[in-house]
């Protein structure tokens, strides 16, 4: 298994398990999780001036704005 598919992977198993309970702590893991792939990704992108880095860009509010509303209970 690749190590890029491990913050999928954690995503997807945290969000199996400890979202459902709302669990303590459980929005900070995901907005590391967030941060070590798609936002580094879009960092990376902007460093080499993609063509893609206002979309990754776009998927990272998105991403962050989710993991906002969840930490605010709506």
């Amino acid at each position: 298994m690749a190590t890029s598919s491990l913050p999928a992977l954690v995503t997807l198993y945290i969000a199996l398990t400890s979202f459902r309970t709302r669990a303590r702590g459980v929005a900070a893991i995901v907005a590391v999780a967030g941060m070590t792939s798609i936002g580094w990704m879009a960092a990376v992108n902007f460093l080499i001036d993609s063509d893609f880095k206002w979309l990754l860009f776009g998927f990272g509010l998105l991403w962050a704005s989710a993991v906002a509303l969840y930490w605010t209970g709506t």
